[in-house]
């Protein structure tokens, strides 16, 4: 079940309008591990069954208007962007109940919605085939593995050999790189051809012109409901390089770039584990104030508490927190982390998620993305 929603604000105010609910195909998620306990994401949702008030399914994730939210255009002007959440279908009346994180960064409720999947409001959608689905790495069921979908953006039907060349390529780069590497056989990776330009990417999102995102989720939406998928990343037949990531969301990356098989790794982590980026400035994000909140991304901390870092596990007795750039490849807590230079953290000097010469995931990151395969394999 998909339910699509507008999600709106700005100077002072935020809400949620309904779209409308329809059925979005099969379901490949986990059949049994259905109420997520991670505390990603800058939202959550939760289902809930109307008889008996049991959380029956939830999950974390982020959205293109959260990511507005920290621009300096939502201190002056309101904005909407379409949404949707998905969930297993139902097979009795419940309550979507929506919340957003507060200023100490708990999930407090701020919407909710009576959904019967018996209605006559719940519209069925076709999931027949937008396009020929094709297996890169198959490795069993749908609901026991990570099943990521590879869709094609500006490829043209007689490009499209081009495309699943592109995939292919960047698929081999992903599992080169660990923790990938050593979880290959949890993975299932399918492409889908949607020949020319229906998901409608754009560049310049939020005034970067790098950074790709499709606005348009219910076009998105409409067009993958025929694919089992947990991770959707697009592929945009493109040669300036960009791409951009958000958790549970969407991913992108523009295949013809320089450097295209980083941005696709590196999209692909925050899309499925939640990771923050790792490096200073270079975004129209609002930086530079104090930091006041510890950061719900699994690799970024502030550190208002050492003894309480969130990665102490990896960190070697001795090594002083925070940590000099002199115990370079050292896990450790390092200044400059989240586009703050001052203020907040991260596990190692070098990483996939802090420079693009990086040789892979520092090790705190290696754990982020193995605990978010587990949550669709375990």
């Amino acid at each position: 079940m998909r339910v699509g929603y507008f999600h709106s604000g700005g100077i002072g105010r935020e809400a949620l309008t309904l779209d409308g609910v329809v059925a979005n195909g099969p379901w490949a998620g986990s059949r049994t591990q259905l109420v997520d306990d991670s505390n990603l994401g800058a939202y959550f949702f939760e289902i809930v069954d109307r008889d008996t008030q049991q959380v029956i399914y939830s999950r974390g994730y982020s959205s293109i208007y959260g990511e507005w939210m920290t621009t300096p255009e939502a201190k002056i002007v309101d904005r909407t962007f379409l949404e949707s959440v998905r969930f297993p279908w139902p097979t009795r009346p419940v309550r979507i109940i929506f919340k957003k994180r507060d200023s100490e960064n708990v999930f407090q409720p701020f919407w909710s919605l009576e959904i019967d999947p018996e209605s006559t409001t719940v519209t069925p959608r076709s999931t027949t085939a937008s396009g020929t689905l094709r297996a890169l790495v198959d490795n069993g069921p749908a609901s026991d593995k990570v099943d990521v979908l590879l869709v094609s953006e500006g490829y043209s039907a007689r490009e499209l050999p081009a495309f699943h060349a592109d995939a292919a390529r960047l698929v081999r780069a992903l599992f080169e790189v660990e923790p990938f590497k050593s979880r290959k056989a949890s993975f299932n990776v399918r492409t889908l051809d949607v020949p020319g330009s229906r998901l409608s990417v754009e560049r310049n999102i939020f005034g970067l012109l790098r950074y790709m995102l499709t606005y348009d989720d219910r076009t998105l939406r409409d067009a993958v409901a025929s694919a089992p998928y947990d991770v959707v990343e697009i592929l945009i037949n493109d040669e300036q390089y960009g791409g951009g990531g958000i958790f549970n969301l969407q991913s992108t990356v523009a295949t013809g770039a320089k450097g295209a098989e980083y941005v696709f790794v590196h999209e692909l982590a925050h899309n499925l584990a939640g990771l923050g980026d790792e490096y200073v400035g270079n975004v129209t994000y609002q930086t530079g104030a104090g930091v006041k909140v510890e950061p719900w991304e699994p690799n970024i901390t502030a550190l208002f508490d050492p003894a309480r870092l969130k990665w102490r596990e990896l960190v070697e007795p001795g090594t002083p927190i925070p940590t000099p750039l002199s115990l370079a490849g050292n896990v450790g807590a390092f200044e400059g982390a989240g586009y703050e230079a001052k203020g907040l953290f991260r596990g190692e000097v070098d990483c996939i998620m802090f420079a693009r010469t990086a040789a892979g995931f520092c090790r705190v990151c290696q754990r982020a993305i193995s605990r978010a395969i587990d949550t669709y394999t375990r």
